[in-house]
């Protein structure tokens, strides 16, 4: 008999995810969480293999889940593994455990890991964060003890201990979980394929292919959510003046991302100075001011100047009644 233990937290609001929490809320971490535990849930149940539930937390947590559930147990993560599986090879001749935050792991990969095991004695799907997210043997072998698993040699440290014990291993597809802010691009765009390019007070720009992908953080117009989308009709509006570049689709939501964002043209450069290219940047902000822009839905000042200035004063102010400002400044 095979089975299989999804492993996992039960969610709760404030815990987990905690590199995200720059970007995302408590609740849209925990929406997050949920929502991935429910996807590969659904994967699991797909398969023609008993299951079973290992949670971290409170059972309370985990009830939105069906089926049998044990609490893990160990003093630390590499502990709690080795007793999962131990516990279930006394039921079962083959044993597959797997991460409940995965994104592209699927079914046909995990009837494929019970079937390497025909053939080794451990079957391993690495992530792109130096460990993996599904492991899988049909004896017990104690690949865990004495890694530090949140370092990004874990896999490195398995493969390592495998080989020491003369034991046969087959890594399978590499699979990606979510842990921080590009991971979270990665899954919305399936790809590995994203770079980051530079993040400011208010967005945050990636590279995709030869796109440009922008995140709102914050709004400098004060339009809240709406921002991105402010941005996109700028934009458009602006690809007459043949200097900006071209704005491709708007997302009021993405399925990972719980906010909106847009595409954009990737332009070929390097960073503007001033120093060097100040003739070609006033040509640039000329063709930009000049441009006639037709829709009355965007903003229009009538003496910029004075909203430049009111800004300038509005963000200084913060400056200002900072403890830790420098007089001279």
């Amino acid at each position: 008999m095979d089975k299989i233990i999804f492993f996992t937290k039960a969610p709760r609001l404030g815990f987990g995810k905690s590199r995200l929490k720059n970007y995302l809320d408590e609740n849209q971490r925990l929406q997050l969480t949920i929502d991935l535990i429910n996807e590969n849930y659904k994967k699991i149940k797909k398969i023609n293999k008993d299951y079973v539930i290992y949670y971290d937390g409170s059972k309370n947590d985990i009830d939105f889940l069906s089926g049998e559930k044990i609490h893990q147990q160990g003093d630390d993560l590499g502990a709690r593994m080795k007793n999962a599986i131990d516990k279930q090879l006394i039921l079962s001749d083959k044993v597959i455990l797997i991460g409940s935050d995965l994104i592209n792991l699927s079914e046909k990969e995990i009837n494929r890991a019970f079937e390497q095991l025909d053939y080794y004695d451990i079957v391993i799907s690495p992530s792109d964060d130096g460990g993996y997210g599904l492991v899988g043997m049909k004896e017990s072998l104690d690949i865990f003890s004495n890694i530090v698993y949140s370092k990004s040699n874990v896999l490195e440290e398995t493969i390592k201990k495998i080989k020491e014990m003369n034991k046969t291993y087959k890594l399978l597809d590499e699979i990606y979980d979510i842990d921080d802010f590009t991971d979270l691009l990665k899954a919305e765009f399936s790809s590995k394929d994203i770079e980051l390019l530079g993040a400011g007070e208010y967005n945050i720009n990636y590279k995709y292919k030869n796109k440009v992908i922008r995140i709102n953080l914050q709004s400098q117009l004060g339009l809240g959510k709406e921002q991105i989308k402010y941005e996109y009709i700028a934009l458009k509006e602006l690809e007459k003046s043949t200097v900006t570049p071209k704005a491709y689709e708007l997302y009021d939501k993405g399925k990972y991302l719980p906010f909106g964002f847009l595409t954009m043209e990737f332009i070929e450069g390097r960073a503007l100075d001033y120093n060097k290219d100040f003739e070609i940047a006033a040509y640039m902000l000329s063709k930009i001011h000049s441009t006639k822009i037709e829709d009355s839905k965007l903003i229009f000042a009538d003496k910029p100047f004075k909203n430049m200035y009111e800004e300038f004063e509005c963000m200084y102010s913060y400056y200002k009644d900072w403890e830790n400002k420098n007089k001279d400044t």
